[in-house]
């Protein structure tokens, strides 16, 4: 096998996750995203990434270095990679999950959500949606479930 099927083989470097995108609305196929941290310093990630396409049954070019920037607050921000503009780009999360805990991130139905635990009431839940063009986050639904605590207690 050749290094344009296997683009990592003669490379020392560490990898961080594999990742799979797939939407049967847009395409039976699916994309693998392999992610390397190539030479990382300290508060400043650069890293590759190559993504195999199942249409074809081959690994594109290693893309990169793409650099993750001392600037990113993993708090208040998402690094995302546009796997059909081959770049990195940074997303910015809801106000609200800034000052309280994130109890759900991923995929349900299609959707990117996030669901946010309100810290000063555990029952309260805030649910995000994100924008079908990544410009930023819709509030779907802020739900107490403090009624339901109450009614489970009375059983």
């Amino acid at each position: 096998m050749d290094q344009s099927t296997r683009p990592w083989s003669q490379l020392s470097i560490t990898l961080l996750g594999v990742y799979v995108a797939f939407d049967p609305v847009v395409s039976p196929h699916c994309r693998v995203v392999c992610v390397w941290e190539w030479n990382a310093a300290l508060f400043n990630y650069e890293i590759r990434i190559a993504v195999y396409r199942s249409e074809i049954g081959s690994w594109g070019k290693l893309m990169g270095p793409f650099n993750v920037p001392y600037a990113v607050c993993f708090d208040n921000e998402l690094v995302y990679f546009d796997i059909d503009g081959g770049l990195l780009k940074i997303m910015s999360l809801p106000s609200v999950s800034r000052v309280n805990n994130v109890a759900y991130f991923g995929e349900l139905g299609g959707h990117l959500l996030i669901v946010v635990n309100d810290k000063a009431s555990s029952a309260l839940l805030y649910v995000f949606d994100m924008e079908r063009d990544y410009s930023g986050w819709v509030s779907m639904y802020c739900c107490d479930l403090n009624p339901l605590v109450i009614l489970c207690l009375r059983r």
